[in-house]
């Protein structure tokens, strides 16, 4: 099988949405020789915050020298992103060496069961086990696609599982309140591991409490059990088995430090020991994370952040307030239609001068005119409409003058083709 191959059997398999069930996933591992029992895992859930937090514990493990697997999702141009190993993403001749591996062992399982299909991610996730047995990975990290409980990635028993944030998000499937969204997350916590629990209100600790102690798992929670300071970019995080002092955080957002803080615990409980200071201050201050207020150009000011509900949404603000001065705001913005737009829209515009509205190349984005109409409502501020996102980000660069900041958000989606759209820009002659 190609990569292009695979790439085509992958989309082929959309139709089939999402599985709210692990008895395929379970069935695809057994035929695979269940590659996941290989090697440690620690997984990561939550509202916002979990793909941050994945990347920082895999260069963490990778600096403490561990052979580490990631497993992210979505991607922002290439489904090779997902699937990491040893902190490079794979290469498209491995993708398709993982896939000729899976999809035989997938139609046998389709042929024994008599299913439709098996989803998208599914066989990503199928696929990232395979390559990470195939590396010899002592751990992989995984980020949990969609709440935890049916999540494909929970055929796995994590040794570490991570709920960075509860917020309202992905209703429809989850529940609509904290509460119960924090039940369904809470799932990724099996017997006898540890988990690792961010800040969350009230409602959604109790949830998370109570399946710790149903499982007998033991419980670390921020602030109690742990805490971190954050001034600036230096980071000190008291972690569970150990102090780290004078941490340089590379990455830009104060939430940030929250992330940083259930990474080094989470890596501590993996471990069972303190970290090496030396490793740890060198994975956090070279560390990246693509779409996550990412800097794309630095004149004009641009970033890209992936705020695809009202909580992210409302972070990503209070940063732009903090980092703009006496500028302006030129907002990029691009939202799927499923998410809270109207929440989404609230949180962003206040500060705006401009606000751009566009649409990412997906079935489900907002058409840009509706995107507008419903920012009109909203903004205060002037608002344009462009079709496409590189376009969009023209008419943002067109705009620009000294002292302002050009953000361009509202979902990965978008924050994908911002990318793609500035390096063609900086590649022009």
């Amino acid at each position: 099988m190609t990569f292009d191959q695979a790439l085509e059997y992958l989309s082929s398999a959309l139709k089939f949405g999402i599985n709210p069930s692990l008895e395929t996933i379970t069935e695809l591992c057994a035929g695979l020789g269940n590659p996941q029992r290989r090697f440690e895992v620690l997984q990561v859930a939550g509202t916002n915050g979990k793909s941050s937090t994945a990347r920082m514990a895999a260069a963490i493990l990778k600096g403490q020298g561990r052979s580490v697997g990631l497993y992210t999702s979505p991607h922002l141009e290439t489904y090779t992103e997902r699937i990491e190993i040893g902190g490079r993403k794979i290469y498209p001749g491995e993708f398709a060496s993982a896939f000729s591996r899976v999809v035989p062992v997938a139609e046998e399982v389709l042929a024994a069961s008599g299913r439709d299909g098996i989803t998208e991610f599914e066989l990503l996730t199928a696929a990232a086990f395979v390559a990470f047995d195939r590396a010899d990975v002592d751990t992989a990290v995984l980020e949990v696609g969609l709440g935890g409980r049916w999540d494909a990635t929970s055929v796995c028993d994590a040794r570490v599982a991570v709920v960075t944030t509860i917020d309202l998000d992905h209703t429809e499937r989850l529940g609509t309140s904290t509460g119960e969204i924090a039940e369904e997350k809470a799932q990724i916590v099996k017997e006898n591991s540890t988990a690792v629990v961010g800040e969350l209100d009230s409602v959604a600790w109790e949830a998370i409490e109570a399946r710790a102690r149903d499982v007998g798992a033991a419980l670390l929670k921020l602030d109690r059990d742990f805490s971190y300071k954050l001034s600036g970019n230096r980071l000190q995080i008291d972690g569970v088995f150990g102090s780290y002092p004078d941490l340089e955080l590379s990455v830009l957002g104060k939430y940030q430090g929250e992330n940083a803080a259930l990474a080094v615990v989470a890596c501590e409980s993996l471990l069972g020991a303190a970290l090496d200071l030396r490793a740890l201050h060198r994975a956090l201050g070279s560390l990246s994370l693509p779409g996550r207020l990412e800097q794309l150009l630095r004149i004009p000011p641009l970033y890209i952040d992936g705020a695809h509900n009202p909580a992210a949404a409302q972070k990503l603000s209070a940063w732009l307030e903090e980092r703009l001065g006496g500028g302006r705001i030129i907002l990029v913005v691009g939202v799927l239609a499923d998410k809270d737009v109207d929440g989404i829209l609230s949180a962003l515009c206040p500060r705006a001068s401009t606000v751009i509205c566009t649409q990412a190349q997906s079935s489900r984005a907002m058409p840009a005119m509706q995107l507008a109409a419903r920012a009109s409502k909203l903004c205060d501020a002037e608002v344009f409409i462009h079709p496409s996102v590189g376009g969009a980000i023209e008419s943002a660069i067109d705009a620009w003058r000294s002292g302002d900041v050009i953000c361009v958000t509202g979902s990965l989606y978008t924050a994908g083709e911002a990318r793609a759209a500035v390096r063609g820009m900086t590649m022009r002659p």
